[in-house]
């Protein structure tokens, strides 16, 4: 798998995004020093504080988030903008929706293609029921900037809830088969004579086709999520606040079936040209799965990410990468 450069340099991109978003939490860990007050220890400050808020089960219930930067690293490698939304309609019931849609398409130059091109897009709706809820405690250290180059760090103890549950989608997918990466079998629907192809073996060297694929399939699975909600006031200096969620998730995918489009062949020596049928002999997969890992900011406004591998139904081995911003309106209820 060969990772083009425009997705280095997209990722480059996010790293900076990330390091302007929070430079001290990830980037910094400069303590106070005490020799910064003075040799005798009283003179080092006491800070008072204040738990605002340490209630992960009342988080926000609606969460929109923008990828705006999600890279596809396949054979046909897309630069896709997904949208997605989370809405918790009480402890026991969460709902989802997302939609995605390639805005640059590797396709290849040349070569049989569909009489229309439809670019790659996938949507799909969905709700995790949980069976399994437990609030428990950790320490989670915070940094507080106090002067330029310093920064006081402290341990509080925080709740986190954890929640386990069950996954159930529906979903439709449309994307790019290749020759080269799939058996493409078809016949000329102009000639009900000839004898069905294997179009990748009867193209000129170096030549593939390809065609749009329709592939609605079902999810199932298991996901299990860890919310954090921690807030923190600290005298003189600015708040600070741990307020996110993190899931893990492992589904089965299966299609009931999948569709090719039909792919015009221009006139070559090795195979008459016309427009050729693909879907009705072109073996198809079915099944699959996908694991994934994703965090997002449940503030009223901060940073996303995921990442998400596995075999799509009819469209083979995935690994997906993305960044981008979550909204929440209401913040913590």
């Amino acid at each position: 798998m060969n990772i083009p450069p425009k997705h280095t340099l997209i990722f480059c991109i996010a790293l900076i995004m990330i390091s302007l978003a929070y430079p001290k939490e990830l980037f910094s860990q400069n303590k106070i020093n005490p020799e910064h007050y003075g040799s005798d220890s009283d003179s080092i400050p006491v800070f008072h504080y204040d738990i605002v808020r340490n209630r992960p089960d009342s988080v926000a219930r609606l969460t929109f988030i923008i990828y705006p930067f999600e890279e596809a690293l396949n054979d046909v490698s897309n630069n896709v903008i997904q949208a997605y939304c989370s809405y918790d309609l009480n402890k026991k019931v969460n709902l989802y929706c997302t939609a995605s849609i390639a805005y640059n398409e590797d396709r290849g130059a040349g070569g049989p293609r569909p009489l229309v091109y439809i670019p790659y897009f996938n949507i799909e709706t969905g709700s995790n029921i949980y069976f399994y809820r437990k609030s428990l405690t950790a320490n989670s250290r915070m940094f507080f900037p106090t002067d330029p180059g310093n920064s006081l760090s402290a341990k509080f103890i925080r709740n986190h809830l954890i929640k386990i549950g069950i996954h159930g989608g529906v979903g439709f997918l449309n994307s790019t088969i290749a020759s080269y990466n799939k058996e493409l079998i078809g016949y000329n629907t102009s000639d009900p004579t000839q004898k069905k192809l294997d179009i990748k073996n009867s193209l000129p060297q170096y030549t593939y086709a390809a065609t749009n694929a329709q592939t609605p399939y079902l999810s199932a699975g298991l996901v299990m999520e860890n919310v954090k909600d921690l807030a923190i006031n600290i005298e003189k200096l600015k708040r600070k606040e741990i307020m996110h969620k993190t899931s893990f998730y492992l589904d089965l995918l299966a299609s009931p079936y999948s569709h090719y489009d039909d792919i015009v062949i221009p006139d070559y020596i090795e195979i008459p040209k016309g427009i050729y049928n693909v879907n009705q002999y072109s073996p198809k997969q079915l099944f699959g799965f996908r694991a994934g890992w994703s965090y997002y900011s449940l503030k009223k406004l901060g940073l996303a990410f995921g990442a998400e591998g596995g075999i799509m139904p009819n469209s083979g081995a995935f690994l997906n990468l993305k960044i981008g911003l979550a909204f929440s309106p209401k913040g913590n209820r």
